[in-house]
């Protein structure tokens, strides 16, 4: 009995040995240490990258409409598809209501240092802390492409958003969202 349970035991063994064992490969060391010579072709097929050509517009009529309210970077373009708004709130009399997007042909960190800067451009300014819930009021994440900024008026809020567009490199978003102490088309 006890030579059955060793010999059953030394088979289990054999068997998982078996099973690790690996088929030995050749390598050619001349492939490994020049891969490809001139007029080579390779195993694979290299397909040359493709371009998206940015799909956003110059729009001089959209321009003039926000940037009365908020600070533009320069060259600001718009997607077409995309919802703008610039007109009177009707929640709160004498404001204006602003959700709007650009884009631009530059870095987030060009954009969101622009922005900050002219701020003042329009009236608003770097929210303080204490005045937003003790929340940051300017973030910028340069591993993300990202900057977040939250700026007041008189009697107006608005959010910034920089993003970095991956689908389109070298292009960022910026979404402003709020109100303006400024009444619509004066």
């Amino acid at each position: 009995m006890k030579n059955i349970k060793n010999f059953a035991l030394l088979l289990g063994l054999l068997a998982t040995l078996a099973s690790c064992a690996q088929a030995s490969r050749e390598l050619d060391v001349d492939k490994l240490v020049n891969p490809l010579k001139a007029g080579d072709k390779p195993d694979i097929e290299i397909v040359d990258p493709v371009i998206a050509e940015a799909p956003f517009k110059l729009d001089k009529a959209k321009l003039d409409k926000l940037s009365p309210y908020v600070s533009v970077y320069k060259d600001a373009r718009f997607d077409p598809t995309r919802s703008f708004i610039v007109g009177e709130d009707n929640e709160y009399a004498g404001k204006t209501k602003i959700t709007a997007e650009t884009y631009h042909n530059a870095t987030a960190e060009e954009v969101y240092t622009w922005i900050v800067d002219h701020l003042a451009d329009t009236g608003l300014r770097v929210a303080k802390k204490e005045e937003i819930g003790n929340q940051d009021p300017l973030i910028f994440i340069e591993a993300d492409g990202t900057a977040h900024i939250t700026a007041i008026g008189k009697q107006s809020f608005m959010k910034i958003d920089v993003w970095t567009l991956t689908a389109y490199p070298g292009w960022v978003r910026v979404n402003y969202e709020g109100t303006s102490d400024k009444p619509f088309g004066k």
